[in-house]
């Protein structure tokens, strides 16, 4: 499958938006992070984003090991696995306490600054990035791709997106 780069949801895309990207010149962020960060900052100019109709079929909730209440964690048997999902929370909280600055000053409101906004961001980045040479570690979001997670879409693979890029050039492609 060849997917145009303007398709791709990606840390270029995100180094591509000019608020954004003066955002990310004034902090040091991990590649995750700034995915994180360009979904939410995404998510938050409903209706109006490009993505959006992607948006929308992204899941609302996660059950990643980041988001386990520490009761959950708790009722694990394993030593290790205990270990293993409070490791998974604190690192994920480590994340978000380091990009919540870039947030702030995106001028976000408060809920798309929150750990639970964050949280359902980081997981969407976790779960859902496919491999991209060109912008490893994390890779990238892939809209048209999105039918992979799911057996029965509920609704059409993002159809503003594909009519937006149907005319343009595709010069720049990735086979995934």
């Amino acid at each position: 499958m060849c997917v145009p780069q303007q398709l791709l949801m990606s840390v270029m895309s995100a180094r591509r938006d000019v608020q954004l990207s003066l955002v990310l010149q004034h902090h040091q962020l991990s590649s995750n992070q700034i995915l994180a960060i360009h979904l939410l900052h995404e998510a938050s100019k409903f209706p109006a984003s490009f993505w959006q109709p992607y948006l929308q079929q992204l899941p609302r909730h996660f059950t990643t090991l980041m988001a386990w209440p520490q009761q959950a964690i708790q009722q694990l048997q394993l030593p290790h696995a205990c270990e293993a999902a409070a490791s998974a929370g604190d690192k994920a909280r480590s994340e978000w306490q380091g990009a919540r600055a870039a947030l702030q000053e995106l001028g976000l409101a408060r809920k798309w600054c929150s750990w639970p906004a964050y949280c359902w961001a980081a997981s969407c980045v976790l779960s859902r990035t496919m491999y991209h040479p060109d912008d490893p570690p994390c890779g990238c979001l892939t809209p048209l791709a999105a039918g992979a997670y799911k057996i029965v879409a509920r609704r059409s693979y993002a159809p503003a997106i594909v009519a937006a890029a149907a005319g343009a050039q595709a010069g720049c492609c990735h086979s995934c």
